[in-house]
């Protein structure tokens, strides 16, 4: 199969994937804060004369810490679940693609997608469905090289 050079085929779906990630991504730096936040208030107590500082100074360290750690996570997490989508809409676009080209009388050849991506199985399908519409496309080709 052709290089494909548009990264993003299908932006929607593949937004939703990248904002799914960053969502986790969200999710367990708040989780992280809240954890970390319970920790060290479980040893502040123990603290024999700083437990005021630590009280103090604990919620702008942990802030800080917390913003960097979604800082780098963010583009880490939505570049992973863009490269993630890609196996899903690679296919659906190769889908699309092929339907139309099917619709508009353009396409003999069964639908072929990458080996490692996803939906094999409904690739095959659209190859069962569409035989009988894509063989007429081969009778007027054949008939034609035959005269």
């Amino acid at each position: 199969m052709k290089k494909r050079f548009k990264k993003i085929i299908e932006p929607r779906l593949q937004l939703k994937f990248a904002a799914a990630f960053a969502a986790t991504a969200g999710l367990a730096v708040i989780v992280q804060s809240v954890v970390l936040n319970n920790a060290i208030n479980e040893l502040t107590p123990y603290l024999p004369h700083d437990r005021l500082i630590l009280a103090e100074r604990a919620p702008a360290v942990l802030g800080k810490s917390l913003l960097i750690t979604f800082a780098l996570m963010l583009p880490l997490s939505v570049t992973c679940g863009v490269i993630m989508s890609f196996r899903l809409t690679g296919p659906v676009f190769a889908f699309k693609r092929f339907l139309q080209r099917v619709i508009s009388g353009e396409q003999r050849e069964p639908c072929r997608i990458r080996a490692k991506d996803e939906l094999q199985e409904l690739c095959e399908l659209l190859n069962q469905v569409t035989e009988p519409q894509r063989e007429k496309l081969e009778e007027p080709e054949a008939e034609r090289r035959a005269a």
